[in-house]
């Protein structure tokens, strides 16, 4: 599997705004969460990694997510950002159960058209990935944000 172009598609989706295309690439069971990631440095311990959830859906929740994007319900995201991802870093190894185990690393590009500002996330995903009816899906998806990437406003953004 050429997993690079994958995922290069997929932050395409994203980035068009094509978010019900998107949705499909994650199986029926599928869970996506996001993790705040916390640093701190304690004597004499050292760095210390903390991780808070700020979400936990699975597929059903993801799907309400995505319709609330699509009806313009999602009130911070009036107009849409607009968006570019890089991906990179990725490293792919195959599971015992045939399923796959795909990391990349994102930065995110984003401008607020009604704020008239912008910033950049970085962020890391861990995504468990199984084929069903001949395509690759997601089953889990696992991203890592860290704690000074999210500071005011709801997390809208699909990650």
């Amino acid at each position: 599997m050429e997993w690079a172009s994958w995922y290069y598609e997929e932050a395409e989706l994203l980035d068009q705004g094509r978010w019900q295309a998107w949705l499909e690439r994650f199986h029926p069971d599928a869970r996506y969460e996001v993790w705040l990631t916390e640093v701190r440095f304690h004597e004499p311990q050292g760095e210390q990694l903390t991780y808070h959830p700020l979400i936990a859906d699975d597929r059903l929740a993801l799907g309400i997510r995505v319709q609330r994007l699509l009806d313009g319900l999602a009130w911070s995201e009036r107009p849409r950002h607009l968006t570019t991802r890089l991906v990179g870093n990725l490293m792919a190894e195959p599971l015992a159960s045939g399923r796959w185990r795909v990391k990349t690393t994102v930065l995110l590009w984003q401008w607020s058209v009604s704020q008239g500002r912008g910033g950049v996330l970085g962020f890391r995903r861990t995504d468990e990935l199984a084929q069903a009816d001949g395509k690759w899906q997601i089953i889990h998806r696992r991203v890592e944000l860290g704690s000074d990437q999210v500071t005011e406003g709801a997390l809208s953004l699909l990650l």
